[in-house]
């Protein structure tokens, strides 16, 4: 089981958007980092569930990292509103 860490560095932290600098720490990839390559990208509709009892559509996009050096991996999901991807009418 690896301790290695993951960094991700945000594009724009006042966002939080994620650059394409998602690195895996490990002794493998010690000298001259290389930066994960996005191995999987998956968006599946789902409810999500406010405390107030209400719910609402999202698109849940779950982004899959591999380490170039170890070939370890890790997933990060985001939740975005379904008119993101809807057609303007």
């Amino acid at each position: 089981m690896s301790t290695a860490t993951w960094e991700f560095e945000p594009a724009d932290p006042e966002v939080g958007f994620f650059s394409d600098t998602v690195t895996h720490a490990c002794a493998a990839n010690e000298d001259e980092a290389q930066p994960a390559e996005a191995a999987h990208l998956t968006l599946q509709t789902v409810t999500r569930r406010r405390p107030n009892g209400t719910s609402e559509q999202m698109v849940a996009e779950t982004t899959t990292f591999r380490c170039p050096a170890c070939g370890a991996t890790t997933a990060t999901t985001d939740h975005w509103p379904l008119s993101f991807f809807e057609e303007p009418r």
